[in-house]
């Protein structure tokens, strides 16, 4: 007997749950309070309806991290996609992609990029897969300067998510128009 559609879209609608409860765990109390109990209490669900879709802590972010990660590639596609300029295409996406980020989303990719830190192993997946967008940048424009506003992308994300070099919104939008104009220089 086989798994119904119902039971595979259930398994799936808990496994996002799970994923939204750690999330907010995370946002709330900092990724040390990011338990397995707490999660599973956090999403009214069963630790062992939890172990099954996630083992461990580190799962848990790997997972997270990855959902984040589809998710900002997904907005990627979608300024790649609108730009007809193919020169720099992919860095502009990256600073507009960055530059648009919730602020809540920001966070938490911020908070679990630094729980990284502590994990070599997660620390490699998160390493794999900007090598991965940093290439699509160096394939299609000058590596030098793409590299250079990537790393100013990064750190203005970076600072937003955790409050820093607060800027007014004409400000911060001069200097995201900035960066993207030094793409077509």
């Amino acid at each position: 007997m086989g798994v119904s559609p119902a039971q595979i879209q259930k398994a799936a609608d808990l496994k996002q749950s799970l994923l939204r409860a750690a999330a907010q765990i995370i946002l709330q109390d900092g990724v040390q309070a990011l338990t397995l109990e707490a999660v599973a209490r956090q999403a009214g669900a069963s630790k062992g309806a939890l172990l099954h879709h996630f083992r461990t802590k580190a799962e848990l972010l790997t997972v997270l991290m990855a959902d984040l990660v589809e998710r900002f590639e997904a907005e990627m596609e979608r300024f790649a996609a609108d730009d007809p300029d193919p020169r720099g295409r992919r860095t502009r996406a990256f600073i507009n992609a960055s530059a648009n980020s919730a602020a809540e989303e920001s966070r938490l990719g911020v908070v679990v990029a630094a729980a990284f830190l502590f994990d070599p192993a997660l620390m490699r997946r998160w390493q794999e897969v900007a090598e991965r967008l940093i290439a699509q940048d160096l394939a299609e424009a000058d590596p030098v300067q793409a590299s250079l506003l990537r790393l100013a992308a990064d750190g203005l994300w970076v600072s937003e998510a955790c409050g820093l070099y607060p800027m007014s919104p004409e400000h911060r939008a001069a200097v995201v128009e900035r960066l993207l104009s030094l793409t077509r220089a």
